[in-house]
C-alpha cells in the first residue's frame, strides 16, 4: 500500500481532500474508488470529495472533482474557493489573477488580501440574469496552522 498526501480543506458546509500533483507525478490510482473510500467516515476521513490538483495546458492549474459517490463532478464554486486559498497558502497563486481549468470550463480566481472572487465564467447556459455567478468568500486570518498534509494508507 502507498501513502496518499492530502490537505482537508472546509468552506461554507462543504469539506474535500485535495491531492497535489503540481510538484510530483499523479499516482495511478482508481480515484473513483478512491473517492468512495477515502470519503467514507467509516473507511476515511469524513468529506464531500477529493480535488486533484494537476498542472494545465490550458490554464495555470486543472482540478479534477470526485465526489464522495465516486462520480465526478464538471465544477465547483466552494471547490475553487478552497483550491484559490490553498494555492494563496502554498505560495502558488502569485498574481492577482489565476485561471483553473476544470471538466466543465476554465474559471477565473482574483485575490485582493484575504478576498478570493470564483468567476466560473458559464456563458449560454443560464438565463441573463444568472449568466455569470461571481462567488465571494472571506478567510479569516487565524492562529490555529493549517496542517500542509495528512496521511492515510490505503
Amino acid at each position: 500500500m502507498q501513502p496518499i498526501f492530502f490537505t482537508k480543506l472546509s468552506t461554507i458546509g462543504n469539506n474535500y481532500l485535495i491531492l497535489n500533483y503540481l510538484e510530483q507525478p499523479e499516482l495511478s490510482l482508481d480515484y473513483a474508488n478512491l473517492a468512495k473510500h477515502i470519503t467514507n467516515p467509516r473507511t476515511g476521513i469524513l468529506a464531500d470529495g477529493i480535488i486533484i490538483l494537476l498542472p494545465s495546458q490550458l490554464a495555470d492549474f486543472k482540478m479534477i472533482i470526485y465526489n464522495r459517490d465516486g462520480s465526478r463532478a464538471k465544477t465547483c464554486g466552494n471547490g475553487l474557493r478552497l483550491i484559490g486559498h490553498y494555492l494563496l497558502e502554498i505560495e502558488r497563486f502569485n498574481q492577482p489573477q489565476i485561471k483553473i481549468e476544470t471538466d466543465a470550463n476554465v474559471s477565473i480566481l482574483t485575490h485582493e488580501e484575504d478576498l478570493i472572487i470564483v468567476d466560473l465564467e458559464f456563458t449560454g447556459c443560464m438565463n441573463l440574469e444568472q449568466e455569470k455567478r461571481i462567488f465571494f468568500i472571506w478567510f479569516i486570518v487565524s492562529k490555529v496552522a493549517i496542517p500542509q498534509a495528512g496521511k492515510h494508507t490505503f
